[in-house]
């Protein structure tokens, strides 16, 4: 089984919740792209991150992450995870619910350095929690 990382999961739940509608989705997608202008990222590994590589020793895509996140609404000033306002995006009738907020409640209280770090830290503890992968619909 593939697995995904904090920002793809939240940016999926985003999408299924809030970006059901062409100013939800266009949204989405513009954070998408600021934050991968303003790090540098190539889209060849964010498709490596689609498809469950752990993506590790990389600081521009570590602060991709964190501006995501930060786009999103989903952390606090410091780079921290709002699990409030996470576990609030996780549709109820998804069938990862349970597993999903269960993760984002163990890896909330991660805190780094700076916001990078702090993004870091997230995605790791994501990733070993086995957030699965979550269809685009």
């Amino acid at each position: 089984m593939k697995f995904i990382f904090l920002f793809l999961t939240f940016a999926i739940l985003v999408y299924n919740v809030k970006a059901q509608t062409a100013a939800g989705l266009i949204r989405l997608q513009a954070a998408n792209r600021l934050c991968r202008q303003q790090n540098g990222i190539d889209r060849s590994l964010i498709n490596r991150a689609r498809q469950g590589e752990f993506i590790d020793n990389n600081p521009k895509f570590d602060c991709y992450v964190g501006c995501l996140l930060q786009q999103l609404g989903l952390t606090y000033d410091d780079g921290s995870l709002d699990v409030n306002t996470a576990v609030n995006m996780v549709p109820l009738t998804s069938p990862s619910h349970d597993q999903i907020v269960n993760a984002m409640s163990t890896c909330g209280n991660q805190r780094g350095n700076d916001k990078c770090s702090t993004a870091h830290l997230l995605y790791s503890c994501m990733h070993q929690n086995n957030i699965p992968v979550q269809a685009l619909g």
